[in-house]
């Protein structure tokens, strides 16, 4: 059997996150979309190919659906949304 992989590899990522947010906080009831390298690779056009909804980009290369749940509290509670979606 299999060792699952260390969630924490990606407290990195998470906490830049963190730190966007303190900066300019997402508005709450957006869709947060999760995911791996896809979704990482997609960041800098989402909001602009979505642009008929509110989108919140919250990827992180790598992850799977195990990771995302993992950091869930971190990345999508906070910002009360109406949608998610784990790509």
């Amino acid at each position: 059997m299999a060792r699952p992989i260390d969630p924490l590899r990606f407290e990195k990522d998470i906490s830049a996150f963190e730190k966007e947010d303190k900066m300019m906080m997402p508005p709450e009831g957006a869709i947060v979309i999760t995911g791996s390298s896809s979704i990482r690779r997609w960041h800098p056009t989402i909001k602009e190919d979505l642009a008929l909804l509110t989108v919140i980009p919250r990827g992180f290369g790598g992850s799977t659906m195990a990771d995302a749940l993992y950091y869930v509290d971190r990345i999508i509670i906070p910002y009360k949304p109406r949608a998610g979606r784990h790509l």
